[in-house]
């Protein structure tokens, strides 16, 4: 932007007489907004990455917070209930996570195709998209992995509860037909007469971890839609991660190539050296001689 400079000029040439242009100062405005602008860019870009980094340590901690405790539910000395409650919420919290990371790597991957040019932006995101997708991949497919164990715990603990006192039989079919259906319990059960105490409290303890199952499906379900959203996003920038690596790939070849180049330079100077060396001894030589011959 160009400062308006009219009064300063008509006061120089009152002043002196002549119509002297003094210096004109230009500010570049537009180059140092456009310099702000990529810097906040940049910043943005690294902010963004390291919220989802937070995210993902987040859900691999929970990991392993999930597996101690999986490993209390057969602990009968342990609170049963709390470490349920312990469970759900620490699965849960890793659904919420995890449905916060993936609008953001679709957002990243909605300004990689929006970029275009391979310029340093562009790099950047890409490489730190790539590493966060692979690192909350593998997190995220430990979490259902743990999902899945806990489901079969809780299914063998209610056979376990149901065959415990020799009330009922049931098979791990109709345990899986109970928790695919959501059948009520009491299927089981409409035939026998629970009169003891004891035998009411198992249908009871059967009852609650048959509610937790049917929770347990309802994450999976959650979980599963997750990852249909995760494989849309490799899916989706598997060209653009192909293309990365074969431009690595090529730079390494080129590297590869300058080096040999360069060795191959390094040789023929040492050759052109000594065919230097050569000539000047052989033009010596040819100087002695003409010098003897003119001497005799």
């Amino acid at each position: 932007m160009v400062k308006d400079r009219l009064n300063e000029l008509k006061h120089f040439k009152d002043n002196n007489g002549k119509n002297k242009t003094p210096p004109v100062e230009i500010e570049l405005n537009n180059t140092h907004d456009n310099t702000e602008s990529g810097t906040q860019k940049l910043r943005h870009t690294f902010q963004r990455a390291d919220a989802i980094a937070q995210w993902i340590v987040q859900i691999e901690n929970n990991n392993q917070d999930i597996r101690i405790h999986l490993r209390k539910i057969e602990d009968m000395k342990s609170n049963q209930k709390a470490v349920e409650e312990k469970l759900r919420s620490l699965f849960q919290n890793n659904t919420t996570i995890a449905q916060q990371i993936s609008p953001k790597l679709k957002e990243v991957e909605t300004e990689l195709q929006q970029i275009g040019t391979e310029s340093t932006e562009k790099r950047i995101k890409t490489i730190q998209y790539t590493t966060s997708k692979k690192r909350f991949e593998k997190a995220f497919i430990e979490n259902n992995q743990l999902l899945e164990n806990y489901k079969s715990i809780q299914k063998q603990v209610i056979k376990s509860q149901l065959v415990a006192k020799g009330y009922f039989q049931v098979t791990d079919e109709e345990v899986t037909s109970l928790l695919e259906d959501g059948t009520d319990i009491q299927i089981f059960t409409e035939n026998i007469l629970a009169e003891t105490a004891e035998a009411k409290r198992v249908l009871a303890d059967v009852e609650e971890r048959h509610q937790q199952l049917l929770h347990i499906e309802r994450m999976l379900v959650e979980v599963r839609d997750l990852f249909v959203q995760m494989s849309i996003l490799i899916d989706s920038q598997q060209e653009l991660v192909d293309r990365i690596e074969f431009q690595a790939q090529s730079a390494t070849e080129y590297v590869g190539a300058g080096a040999v180049d360069l060795n191959s330079a390094r040789d023929k100077k040492k050759k052109s050296f000594r065919t230097k060396i050569y000539i000047l001894v052989a033009l010596v030589v040819i100087i002695l001689i003409i010098l003897i011959i003119l001497l005799k």
